[in-house]
Formats: C-alpha cells, structure tokens, sequence
C-alpha cells in the first residue's frame, strides 16, 4: 500500500471495459506527477417519491430497464435514503446507474413513473459529483492510499489505483505552502524608491 500527498489539479473519467473510472491529475510535495485512478465510484441521482408511494416507486425503479440506441440501460440499484430536500428531511430514493452517460436517460424514464413526484441532482458531472462527495477542492492538498500500478498510457511519475482519498487539513503545511511573495520592480519609480513587495494568500 502506498500513500502520497500531492496537490489537486484536475479531475475528468474514464469508461474502460463498461467501467467508469475516475482519474485524478496532481503535482506531489517534493514536485513529482501523480495520476490516481478510483473505479469504486458509482454515478448516482435521487428520484423523489410521491407521498406514500415509497416502496412502491422503489420496485418500479429497481426493475427497470430500456433499450436505447441499441444499448440496455438498467438501474444498477436503489436505496431509501434520508436527504433534506429546502428545509424538509425527507425520504427519496438514490438511483444508481452503471454509467454517468446513463443517468439522464433513467431520469427521463424514471421521472415518467406515476410513482415518482421530480429527480434531484442528475445534472451534476460525474467527476465533479466525486469531488462533492469526497470533499475534495481544486488545487486543494489531498492524501491518496492505493496500489501502484504501471500504465503505458499515462506519462506520470507515479500512477496509483487508489482506494481512499481525503482532503488535507494542516494549518502550519497551509501556510508554508502557501504563502506567496513576488517582489515586483517598478521600472517607472526613482531608484530610491526601492522595490515594492506584494504578498498574495491563496
């Protein structure tokens, strides 16, 4: 098992043997490449039930399936879960796919059911869905666990398949880190003015 630090600097996906993977760009502490690759992530949406109808529009989600463009779509799973919809804790429904470009298919279909009232965030790509969930900020410090795996396609320093992933939270690396300071010379201003020093915080 390996773990690394590195900065967050893009994230995007993959679809490799109809398996969506996340994959994760950054640049570690001591200045190396990282690319981390995560397919344990599910692309999901939430369908909201009309009253009562719960285990009802449950079965109807979990069996259904459509052909489109020649391809089998189906709901991957379902499960009852408890979200605060505005002010409101409710019951809905966590619709599972098996592949990002799935979700606004079964939102359509499912939104059609007589069961289902309005879907819920099925307009959220997939791989900033990941970043959500994970907690995990853009250029933001992140500490990745996972095995190294050797990719030809992938010109990096050091390409992890991970299993855990989670935000730095260090004060004093923070700072360190960064604390920017550019001395700009002002070429206009009389010598004996000096330079000025412009001190940036990120």
């Amino acid at each position: 098992m390996n773990e690394s630090t590195f900065f967050l600097l893009d994230a995007d996906y993959i679809v490799e043997n109809n398996l969506p993977i996340i994959r994760l760009f950054g640049r570690t502490l001591d200045g190396k490449s990282i690319v981390c690759l995560d397919d344990s992530f599910e692309p999901y949406f939430y369908a909201i039930p009309k009253e009562n109808k719960n285990e009802e529009a449950k079965k109807e989600i979990e069996n259904f399936k459509i052909i489109e463009n020649g391809n089998l779509i189906s709901v991957k799973k379902v499960e009852l879960v408890d979200k605060k919809i505005g002010l409101n804790e409710m019951k809905v429904m966590k619709v599972v796919a098996n592949l990002p470009r799935d979700v606004p298919v079964l939102r359509e279909k499912i939104l059609a059911l007589h069961s289902v009232k309005e879907c819920r965030e099925y307009d959220i790509l997939f791989f900033r869905r990941y970043l959500f969930d994970k907690k995990l900020n853009p250029s933001g410090l992140v500490t990745a666990k996972g095995e190294v795996v050797e990719k030809k396609n992938y010109k990096a320093d050091l390409i992890l398949k991970i299993s855990s992933i989670v935000p730095v939270i260090n004060t004093e690396l923070f700072i360190v880190l960064f604390f920017k300071a550019a001395i700009v010379v002002r070429a206009i201003a009389a010598p004996a003015d000096g330079p000025s020093i412009i001190v940036a915080f990120a």
